[in-house]
């Protein structure tokens, strides 16, 4: 019969202290031997045949592998819902999380760290008790608390981790976004926009904002849409470019429509959509004729040629 049965049978009170002390050298070893732990849990991943993840392992990576032991440890003298270790644990979760990011790490290369890493300590209570020759229910008493910290550790990271991820596909997004629209300055007070491709609602409310917010940190007088990359136009487009136009003029800048493809004139007209109180030219140099830019470029070049 095991120690630790026997004195559980005879003395109850005995068994408990027995028990707290063993929960306390646990966590003194887990706190001693970190490192040792991470290098158990590689050895378990490469058993296993899980590959290392390249630069996964590295001082930074380890002093987080620390920190968590230290928040796991402190589980098993502490109740689970004591405040500060929450609190460590939230602070390593961001951490981690914005590490994986840096580095490029994927949230499975993650969690089987993680796996492997509650695996070691698992093999590590085990010996201890062992040597001990006390029962199992003190190790399922101590493996219990720990694998409430790892799992609570694990959610929080995978929310973290997919939260910093979305984040990074929003800039991401907002990056393409941003490059679809750009408004170009080609002279003092003048613009073009080239619009290319689909117009679904939210790519027209961003055109929307960000014209009207590039024109007047450009302070234009002129804006020139070119659509000659639209191959399609239908009500809804069409309005939406009376709108862009229409809320150019409000703040005073005169918009004009270029290169209106023949198909997409003929959609039009089909349609009764009428353009008729926006200034329309086949292409971009026509528009600029108009304005008067290209002439003004032609003169400056005149009195810079020598005679």
């Amino acid at each position: 019969m095991l120690v630790g049965d026997s004195l559980r049978r005879l003395d109850v009170p005995l068994y408990s202290r027995i028990m707290e002390d063993v929960l306390k050298n646990i966590k003194d070893i887990l706190l001693k031997e970190g490192i040792h732990l991470r290098n158990q849990a590689d050895e378990w991943m490469m058993t296993y045949g899980e590959k290392k993840l390249n630069g996964l392992r590295n001082s930074q990576s380890d002093q987080l592998f620390l920190r968590l032991i230290n928040t796991l440890a402190e589980q098993l003298t502490e109740s689970p819902d004591t405040t500060h270790t929450n609190d460590h644990l939230q602070s390593w979760v961001s951490d981690a999380s914005q590490f994986a990011a840096q580095n490029d790490h994927s949230l499975h290369g993650a969690l089987q760290v993680l796996k492997y890493t509650r695996l070691a300590i698992w093999k590590r209570m085990e010996r201890e008790f062992e040597d001990r020759r006390l029962d199992e229910s003190g190790l399922l008493t101590a493996g219990c608390r720990i694998d409430l910290a790892m799992d609570e550790a694990i959610i929080a990271f995978m929310k973290q981790f997919l939260k910093n991820q979305d984040n990074l596909l929003q800039a991401a997004h907002q990056s393409i976004r941003e490059l679809s629209v750009p408004v170009v300055p080609v002279f003092d007070g003048v613009a073009i926009l080239p619009l290319i491709g689909e117009i679904d609602t939210d790519r027209s409310h961003f055109i929307m904002d960000n014209t009207l917010k590039r024109s007047m940190d450009l302070r234009l007088n002129y804006m020139i849409i070119d659509v000659s990359g639209i191959m399609n136009m239908d009500t809804y487009v069409a309005r939406e470019l009376y709108q862009i136009t229409q809320s150019l003029k409000l703040i005073g800048i005169k918009a004009y429509l270029t290169g209106l493809q023949p198909l997409v004139t003929q959609t039009i007209v089909s349609l009764g959509i009428s353009f008729k109180e926006i200034d329309t030219f086949g292409s971009v140099q026509q528009a600029l004729e108009h304005i008067g830019v290209v002439s003004h470029l032609q003169k400056t070049k005149d009195l810079n040629t020598p005679s």
